[in-house]
């Protein structure tokens, strides 16, 4: 067994896949599969690894700032806009009331 195993590690590396433990194979894998079916959920595990690394690898080379949120913004540079009314912009309470306003509105140019 630890034969199959070791030849199964190095398959894996000469194919450029993460080897599975011995453990991560027996509690991913179930004993009661077929072998076609044990091949199929192994390379699904694989390309599953694969896929999350490559996610990772391009937001890691997006090199993206550091989040910015309207908390840690310096107001005092802005002339036009002050904190009270950015924080009321982000309720969003203006958009139900703009958009009863617009209704109100067009019935009344309909009439």
């Amino acid at each position: 067994m630890n034969a199959q195993l070791e030849k199964l590690q190095d398959l894996c590396k000469s194919l450029r896949l993460e080897p599975l433990s011995a453990n991560e194979m027996s509690a991913q894998l179930n004993g009661e599969m077929s072998p076609l079916s044990t091949l199929i959920e192994f390379l699904s595990i694989q390309n599953q690894r694969r896929q999350e690394k490559a996610a990772a690898a391009r937001i890691r080379n997006a090199r993206f700032p550091g989040i910015k949120t309207l908390e840690g913004y310096d107001f005092k540079l802005q002339d036009g806009v002050t904190a009270e009314q950015m924080k009321r912009l982000c309720d969003f309470v203006w958009v139900a009331s703009a958009f009863v306003q617009c209704c109100v509105s067009g019935c009344a140019r309909r009439r």
